[in-house]
């Protein structure tokens, strides 16, 4: 993908992170999750980077809370699918919106379910649960306040599912660079979390 062509779908895609009711899908963690990308492509481990950066880009463009009658998931590739037609090879775009699809389903998904390209997009996409302290906790109040509509006890109950099951999961992440790198801090956070939760 040319650099012009990359630009005018950043153009397109980029204002909806701007959409006042996201507080944590928004620009910030776009740039981020890009910067997680740039950061593998330049070791060399994707690869298909364009296709990476591409699904990246797309992958929480629609993103309503509730969702609709369609998941965000599936109507951020379906627009993937619609802007990218006639632009770029159907395998590009195929396998871009598949990573995208792939997002829905973080937790039910084995590596060997995976490209290896699908499973650094989506470690990218977690990257956050090993970030800082201090960014994850800002992190847990962005996404309360993305689900302000959920009463509290309603969302602790859910949330804590939600941590809980990662933390039961063998691994959190799919590759050994994100395993070696942030898994154990991701599991201090989402240990943290999961008390504060817990704590009246």
């Amino acid at each position: 993908m040319n650099s012009e062509l990359w630009q005018h779908f950043v153009d397109e895609i980029r204002p909806r992170y701007r959409e006042p009711w996201r507080r944590y899908h928004d620009e910030r963690h776009l740039d981020e999750v890009l910067a997680a990308a740039d950061r593998l492509a330049e070791q060399r481990l994707l690869a298909s980077p364009g296709v990476v950066r591409l699904a990246l880009l797309f992958h929480d463009a629609v993103y309503e809370v509730p969702s609709g009658p369609v998941s965000n998931e599936e109507a951020s590739a379906l627009l993937l699918e619609s802007l990218a037609a006639g632009k770029l090879d159907n395998s590009i775009i195929s396998e871009a919106a598949a990573i995208i699809r792939a997002t829905a389903a973080h937790g039910r998904l084995r590596a060997s379910d995976l490209t290896s390209d699908a499973q650094y997009a989506l470690d990218c996409d977690l990257a956050i649960l090993g970030a800082a302290p201090e960014r994850y906790l800002a992190y847990e109040r962005e996404i309360r306040e993305e689900y302000s509509y959920v009463p509290e006890d309603i969302f602790r109950e859910a949330r804590g599912r939600f941590l809980e099951a990662l933390l039961a999961r063998p691994a959190i992440y799919f590759t050994e660079t994100f395993q070696t790198n942030v898994e154990e801090r991701a599991r201090e956070n989402l240990r943290r979390a999961l008390h504060m939760l817990k704590t009246p």
